[in-house]
């Protein structure tokens, strides 16, 4: 309960600090995506999520701090951080689709709402399974 405490936590920073400066501080993400890393163990998910991040980068879909932000949801949420690209594109498609109009936006915010969504959900099948 803890880890998922302090990753909300710097989610809802960065959230804050990429719509107000339309930047991700590496000086909080790659500290926490190594520390999450190692005392979660889920290394094989942030190896996987670095090499679909390379992939995205290429593909200009998104910014390097994205990229990197990314790889700290898939440290803390280990596999099922993998589904939060998928999620946080949906949202920004359906928040384009709404508001008629194309302008830049903070992907970050989006990134915690998918993150949200994940951990509800897994909350929930975790339940349901039992």
């Amino acid at each position: 309960m803890i880890p998922l405490a302090v990753f909300f936590a710097l989610m809802a920073v960065l959230s804050v600090w990429d719509a107000k400066f339309r930047h991700i501080s590496n000086m909080i993400v790659l500290p926490a995506t190594f520390i999450a890393a190692v005392c979660l163990n889920t290394g094989l998910s942030v190896g996987v999520t670095f090499l679909i991040g390379i992939w995205i980068y290429s593909k200009n879909k998104l910014a390097g701090g994205d990229i990197k932000l990314f790889i700290m949801c898939s440290a803390f949420l280990g596999w099922a951080g993998l589904v939060i690209y998928p999620l946080t594109i949906l949202g920004i498609k359906l928040y384009r689709k709404i508001r008629d109009n194309y302008v830049p936006l903070a992907v970050a915010p989006f990134m915690t709402a998918a993150s949200i969504a994940i951990v509800i959900a897994d909350k929930c099948i975790r339940q349901f399974c039992r």
